[in-house]
Formats: structure tokens, C-alpha cells, sequence
């Protein structure tokens, strides 16, 4: 079963937009990713909350750091104003993505988007450091 099958396709752009880059902390990131599963789901009147489980055998951080990687937004059908989305990281392990509305109603079903950066089309890799440095 690879990831497709256990996430949808908005989880796994935001996903791949999350850990996209060349530092090391990502390409472990990367790891865990493809070998977690949803641990819990939970749908709010204004996003989401994926909660995941990564196989004992992945790869940790070292040493194993807490922050969130909080720099991806998305247009997405049926929201005015878009989403924005929270990568949380426990003890050097993927712990959940959050996904909220500005301030909207979340669509009962997710069709078109498009997943971007806060700094546009190039990620902002500097600052994106310095939340686990």
C-alpha cells in the first residue's frame, strides 16, 4: 500500500510541498512520510487534523526537535480566501498536519487546489531553518 492509498490528495500535496528541499531534516522528514499511515482524522468547521503514525523503523531526527513547518497555503474550490496548513513535529517524528479556512466554512467535499509557498514560487529555505535550528 503506498501513500496514495492512505492519504488523499490534498494531504499528500501538502505533504510533498511541506518536505520539498534539500536539507537533511526534510529528507529525513521524507522518510517518515512514506512510511506513516493516518493515526486519526478529524474534520472541523474550518479544516482538518491528520494525525500520524510512523513506522518504528523510520528514520528519527538527531537530535529529536519540536516545531512546526507552517510556510504552505493553498487556493482551494469553494473557499473565498484559501487554506493555510501546520506540519507539527514531536520529538524529531511527524506528529500531524493541521489545516485551516480563513475564516471560512470548510467544503463538504475538497475538488480543485493548488498548493504554494508563503514566499511564492521558491521556498523561503533560510527562513525555514531557523524553526529547527
Amino acid at each position: 500500500m503506498d501513500r496514495n492509498d492512505r492519504f488523499n490528495d490534498l494531504e499528500n500535496a501538502v505533504m510533498q510541498a511541506m518536505l520539498d528541499g534539500s536539507d537533511d531534516v526534510l529528507r529525513v522528514l521524507r522518510g517518515q512520510f512514506e512510511s506513516a499511515v493516518p493515526k486519526g482524522r478529524e474534520t472541523t468547521a474550518g479544516g482538518f487534523t491528520t494525525a500520524f503514525s510512523v513506522s518504528e523503523g523510520a528514520s528519527r531526527l538527531s537530535p529529536p526537535g519540536t516545531f512546526t513547518i507552517e510556510d504552505v497555503d493553498a487556493e482551494i474550490e469553494g473557499l473565498e480566501n484559501g487554506a493555510g496548513f501546520e506540519l507539527f513535529v514531536v520529538g524529531g517524528v511527524l506528529h500531524r498536519l493541521e489545516c485551516f479556512s480563513y475564516d471560512e466554512r470548510w467544503p463538504a467535499e475538497i475538488g480543485r487546489f493548488k498548493v504554494f509557498y508563503h514566499s511564492g514560487q521558491k521556498r523561503n529555505m533560510s527562513s525555514l531553518r531557523m524553526r529547527w535550528t
